[in-house]
């Protein structure tokens, strides 16, 4: 599995981008919320963010990299919970493609035409994969 757009499990530093542990467990919130301040950075005080890509930044060089290869050296292609039209993510289904790899999409909204080798299956992911699963095993 390759984290292509990072992982809310990951926070970093904005500054200096050191990562950020996490403290265990879920804080109890007062119903409606509150508002705070982000953590900081305990190596240079900066305000930590989420360990995730936001519109606008690059993905991850080694992420990308990983990424590729894995769709060039796949067997089977699935594209889950995505609309396909943000790049460069949805190149990898380009390049899935172009390789003439099987494909499966499961989203819940609309999808484009599927090409020749491409199965759509049009529903929440939480409820497709498993029943797609169960016809495997």
């Amino acid at each position: 599995m390759v984290h292509l757009h990072g992982s809310l499990l990951h926070p970093r530093c904005f500054a200096c981008g050191h990562p950020h542990v996490l403290p265990d467990g879920i804080p109890d919130e007062p119903e409606g919320g509150r508002s705070i301040q982000p953590p900081r950075c305990e190596r240079c005080g900066g305000y930590v963010r989420p360990g995730v890509v936001w519109f606008g930044e690059s993905l991850p060089t080694l992420a990308w990299s990983a990424a590729e290869r894995a769709v060039r050296e796949c067997d089977l292609f699935l594209s889950i919970g995505t609309s396909g039209q943000v790049f460069p993510a949805a190149g990898l289904h380009q390049i899935a493609a172009q390789q003439g790899k099987p494909i499966i999409v499961v989203n819940p909204g609309e999808m484009a035409s599927a090409q020749s080798r491409e199965l759509c299956l049009r529903g929440p992911a939480g409820e497709v994969l498993p029943a797609l699963l169960a016809r495997w095993a």
